[in-house]
């Protein structure tokens, strides 16, 4: 996988990419386009402070050639918290190399943030 910026990537056929998201503070708000266009979650793995999970790029004799999903975003701060806003750390990776870690961080009152990310199958 190569990263070209946060939300755009390239991926080989076949190619497996896990995408963790963790926050920092509790409650884990995160939510995920199921499935992602273009092919399925896998291996989804809940832990204390978020997931990681985990998509199959098509082969490379199989449409399509672009796969894409929605994650939200979306934040929970107590009132009166010292540190208003909530961390999400996305790492991204694939099982041929390549990783990408971006933040997302949310203020209280923030809406739900919905963010598209984009995998092109490499040729």
């Amino acid at each position: 996988m190569t990263p070209i910026d946060d939300n755009h990537y390239t991926a080989k056929p076949d190619e497996v990419i896990t995408v963790s998201t963790h926050v920092n503070k509790l409650p884990f708000l995160c939510g995920f386009s199921d499935p992602p266009s273009g092919s399925k979650w896998e291996n989804i793995v809940p832990d204390g402070q978020g997931e990681q999970r985990s998509f199959r790029m098509p082969a490379a004799s199989s449409a399509p050639t672009l796969v894409t999903y929605v994650a939200t975003y979306a934040e929970s701060i107590a009132a009166g918290d010292p540190d208003p806003k909530q961390t999400y750390a996305i790492v991204i990776s694939g099982s041929a190399g390549g990783t990408r870690t971006s933040h997302i961080v949310l203020g209280q009152g923030s809406l739900p943030l919905p963010i598209s990310y984009f995998f092109t199958k490499a040729t």
